[in-house]
């Protein structure tokens, strides 16, 4: 999800006691892999990627796909 979000530099914090709202950035499991993205609902639950070169993910409770938790902190680095 870089620019907005890049590994090993960023630190992302998820609260995984918070319900996530359209419009928050979750942390999900989707057939088995982590996925972090936009939450919304549509039609049915759908983890929205912020890079294009991604698809959209939509949430399937019957194959064990869950929200781990919502972010509640971004912390990018600073210069001095």
């Amino acid at each position: 999800n870089a620019p907005e979000f890049i590994p090993d530099i960023h630190r992302v914090v998820i609260d995984p006691n918070e319900t996530p709202r359209p419009g928050d950035m979750v942390l999900a499991r989707v057939s088995g892999a982590p996925v972090f993205g936009k939450y919304t609902r549509k039609k049915a639950v759908v983890i929205e990627s912020l890079n294009d070169d991604w698809e959209d993910v939509a949430i399937v409770p019957d194959r064990g796909d869950r929200i781990i938790g919502v972010m509640t902190e971004h912390a990018k680095p600073r210069r001095r």
